[in-house]
């Protein structure tokens, strides 16, 4: 990463979710998603990720977060390991 840019907090606006590349779940939004739309994050996971793809380790994520540079603030989708997906979405 560049030593310019910073990421201010792992807030999530957003996220997406992947497999081999393709995004099979998004959700993106201007505020901090809320507990509703965690849950509904939740819930595909379990249902779809879980239960229907055959090699989970395909699977990756991101997600919609504020960065920041010296002279702009911006929205970033960054890259987040299985581990951090499932904290953040309270498993």
């Amino acid at each position: 990463m560049n030593k310019d840019l910073y990421i201010t907090r792992l807030e999530m606006y957003g996220i997406r979710i992947y497999n081999n590349n393709e995004v099979i779940y998004e959700e993106k939004s201007n505020d901090i998603m809320s507990n509703e739309s965690i849950k509904k994050v939740r819930i595909f996971y379990d249902s779809v990720v879980l239960n229907k793809l055959n090699n989970i380790n395909n699977i990756k994520y991101k997600i919609y977060t504020k960065c920041r540079s010296e002279n702009d603030n911006f929205m970033i989708w960054f890259n987040i390991s299985l581990e951090d997906f499932k904290r953040k979405c309270n498993y």
